[in-house]
């Protein structure tokens, strides 16, 4: 399941495990906000590209280790291991999709009051090493499966 009704994931107050994580712009509207894909990889647009700093500055030290990443045009997919870490995987959302639309608007990228995602994200438990490898998998080749399905 991973969801509640309100769109808060049940892992939420989770500091250990593995999890996939997805996040999506809001509406879907803009299916194209955070980059394009080309030829089987995805080429961020200037969003995008504060996305991918926003993870970036959340994969610290030991204690919350981003395993992958792929920002596609109109969601966001991880795989993080927190490991007794100083925030919960929600507050690690939060701060990841904070600091993007943060960054973003003071690039004037994005107006005030744009609303960049939807409320809340999907979250999955990773149980072993086996599925962490297929998870990882999945993630990386993302791109490629959007293009295929745009093709």
């Amino acid at each position: 399941m991973g969801r509640t009704k309100t769109g808060h994931s049940l892992y939420g107050d989770r500091r250990e495990g593995a999890f996939h994580v997805v996040f999506r712009t809001h509406r879907r509207r803009t299916r194209t906000i955070l980059g394009t894909v080309r030829s089987d990889a995805v080429e961020l647009s200037c969003v995008g590209y504060h996305v991918e700093a926003a993870v970036e500055s959340t994969n610290v030290g030991t204690r919350i280790s981003i395993v992958a990443t792929c920002v596609m045009p109109d969601h966001v997919h991880l795989v993080v291991v927190l490991r007794d870490a100083p925030v919960t995987l929600a507050q690690l959302v939060a701060r990841i999709k904070g600091n993007a639309t943060r960054n973003a608007r003071l690039g004037r990228l994005l107006a005030e009051d744009t609303v960049l995602w939807q409320r809340g994200y999907y979250a999955r438990r990773v149980r072993s090493a086996a599925e962490l490898r297929l998870i990882v998998a999945y993630v990386n080749e993302n791109p490629k499966k959007w293009a295929g399905a745009d093709a």
